[in-house]
């Protein structure tokens, strides 16, 4: 999903600064999220998902795929 976010963002033209303040939250806060050094709260990550206009599906297909190549190598 973290890579997923860094592209969907780039691709919206947003920097991290704007999507952090349309989440409500500071920009070093977002770039953790995205880094995956920190997980956002179910809230957050709801809130990063539509300002990034990010489909439910698209998450969960990105993570099994993220989770089956991580399992099986």
């Amino acid at each position: 999903m973290r890579e997923q976010m860094r592209k969907r963002r780039k691709e919206l033209g947003l920097t991290q600064a704007q999507v952090a303040e349309a989440v409500g939250m500071k920009r070093p806060h977002y770039t953790r999220i995205e880094l995956g050094t920190s997980n956002p709260s179910l809230k957050v990550g709801l809130e990063i998902k539509k300002v990034l206009q990010i489909s439910d599906d698209s998450i969960f297909d990105n993570e099994d795929k993220e989770s089956k190549e991580t399992e099986y190598g």
